[in-house]
């Protein structure tokens, strides 16, 4: 058995098409979409030990980004799972997505969408989510 996987669309630098005489190596193709809710949920528990209710906060932003399709950003669970070690260490779920999804945008009018999204989504402005001392647990 031989399994592939390739990324798709414009989010992706350098991907093109893929040709057809390619395709048609493989015996059948499909498409894979985000896990649900509950299962990143305990995903983001076992793997770095956060309570429940960061983990659903976490999880629950992501999708909202997720949901807005037309930004073209793609929160994946590799991205909630860095949030979390995150929060882990003390960083504030707002601040902690500031830095794993805001500030990789190049395009300002994207990241000033995700910034209202979330501080919406989080109740919490950005520079008042970042304590000294989260900042030295990290750094």
């Amino acid at each position: 058995i031989f399994v592939a996987t390739r990324n798709v669309g414009s989010a992706y630098v350098g991907t093109q098409r893929s040709d057809k005489a390619l395709i048609d190596r493989f015996s059948f193709s499909g498409i894979v979409e985000s896990i649900p809710q509950e299962e990143e949920v305990e995903l983001l528990r076992k793997r770095t030990g956060i309570i429940q209710s960061e983990a659903v906060r976490i999880v629950r932003a992501a999708n909202m980004i997720r949901d807005q399709r037309d930004l073209g950003v793609n929160v994946s669970p590799r991205n909630t799972l860095e949030i979390a070690e995150m929060v882990k260490a003390g960083v504030h779920v707002r601040a902690a997505f500031q830095w794993n999804v805001v500030l990789k945008e190049e395009e300002e009018d994207v990241r000033a969408q995700l910034e209202t999204m979330l501080n919406r989504s989080l109740s919490m402005e950005y520079p008042n989510a970042v304590s000294e001392q989260s900042l030295k647990s990290i750094f």
